[in-house]
């Protein structure tokens, strides 16, 4: 891959400066410039982020392999993200069994479900993909293309859980997703604490209601919730008192 910039000058300029920097090392063919650059346009222009996502891919970047399908839908997204598991990032699991869940003209629930199971049993090498990407590491660029393994397993955990739960799904088995979930919520999982805390304040998929049991889910919750979230936790805390 080329090298066509100064990242210790980078380092020390402006934001504006520094896309500038990006522009011009993109264009002459810095890989990882061609990364950072794409994904700092990938909220205002797509199509040209996606645009220096391939070229940075094109050079052999893993993680633009990873951006192209964590941005992208249906078979392009599979394509890529395909792509990334093999070279490694074991983040990218996650992104395709959400795909397999979710994209109509893909959907794929054995596929999803072998997706997270992956995302839960291999080994992540963060340190690799943070050494590869040097001077444009951030915690933001880290969380937003959901690199981190620990939030990755968890989230897979959540999902795993799930479509054991979901009547319409090949497994069914409701206590293995019960484990799940209960994995997914200690490990941080706000959507698998909170699921797990319905489903004991409300008694459903057959499980024992246990009202106590939910509040002890539930109202830590009260504490980081989103406001959007505020009504939902509140219903779900009321039916303890039923």
């Amino acid at each position: 891959m080329e090298n066509n910039i100064d990242w210790t000058k980078y380092e020390q300029a402006s934001e504006e400066e520094k896309v500038k920097l990006l522009k011009e090392g993109a264009e002459n063919g810095d890989a990882l410039c061609q990364f950072e650059y794409g994904y700092h346009l990938v909220g205002k222009d797509k199509e040209t982020a996606m645009h220096w996502f391939e070229e940075s891919a094109k050079q052999g970047f893993i993680l633009a392999y990873h951006a192209i399908g964590f941005y992208s839908t249906g078979f392009k997204a599979t394509l890529y993200l395909h792509s990334c598991v093999e070279l490694g990032c074991t983040a990218s699991w996650l992104a395709l069994g959400l795909c397999y869940e979710n994209c109509s003209e893909m959907r794929d629930r054995l596929l999803a479900y072998m997706s997270y199971l992956n995302t839960v049993q291999h080994e992540y090498d963060e340190d690799r993909f943070k050494r590869m990407l040097g001077p444009i590491y951030s915690d933001e660029l880290w969380n937003t293309l959901a690199l981190d393994g620990a939030t990755c397993v968890a989230a897979a955990q959540y999902r795993l859980g799930m479509l054991n739960i979901d009547v319409s799904h090949v497994t069914h088995e409701i206590n293995t997703g019960i484990e799940w979930l209960t994995k997914a919520s200690e490990n941080g999982n706000w959507e698998a604490t909170y699921t797990l805390g319905y489903i004991y304040a409300k008694g459903s998929y057959g499980i024992k209601r246990d009202p106590e049991k939910a509040k002890r889910l539930l109202e830590p919750l009260k504490k980081n919730v989103d406001k959007s979230e505020q009504e939902k936790l509140r219903y779900a805390l009321s039916l303890c008192n039923q």
